[in-house]
């Protein structure tokens, strides 16, 4: 993962931006979907193939910020490796930060409603995507608060199996 410097209003402007994509685009399309399917043949559905792209564009940013965002728990490792932060501080930096965008992720799953029949492994695989990454972090932070090292493991390895399914979920919806 690249490392982007940002300010601050920078990445509150991408956590905005992110926030809209997710939680006002992606169901406004998702309706669009649902309601071109309605519509017949989907091969000449040219309303179905334009939110189709919608969702493709969508998608592509907000896995763009996502990555951008990402680096937030690293730059306060760094920080706190440093000196320039205390343990505490990094503990809140996963409870106030990480821990509530999952959260929020898995609340916008649960408000999808008529998802197609062939959509729902996928929104059942995401939701297991956000609980193994929750999980992670959860653990992370006892870890941390305990500070030990050993408890970073399990978390690690939680995160891992996390990103290979988002993986797989990517490649299957590209």
């Amino acid at each position: 993962m690249e490392k982007i410097p940002m300010t601050a209003a920078g990445y509150a402007a991408l956590e905005a931006e992110l926030k809209h994509c997710q939680a006002v685009e992606r169901p406004r399309i998702i309706q669009q979907i649902t309601d071109a399917r309605t519509h017949g043949d989907l091969s000449e559905n040219a309303e179905y193939h334009a939110a189709k792209e919608q969702q493709s564009l969508n998608e592509g940013r907000i896995a763009e910020i996502e990555d951008k965002t990402a680096s937030v728990y690293e730059t306060s490792v760094r920080q706190f490796t440093n000196g320039q932060m205390t343990l505490k501080e990094l503990v809140g930096v996963i409870e106030r930060t990480i821990l509530p965008e999952l959260r929020a992720g898995q609340t916008r799953l649960k408000q999808l409603q008529h998802v197609p029949r062939e959509q729902a492994k996928l929104v059942a695989e995401a939701d297991q995507y956000f609980k193994l990454r929750e999980e992670s972090w959860q653990a992370r932070a006892a870890g941390l608060r305990r500070t030990s090292l050993k408890g970073m493991r399990s978390p690690d390895d939680t995160e891992r199996e996390a990103r290979e399914l988002l993986e797989t979920l990517r490649i299957a919806n590209p």
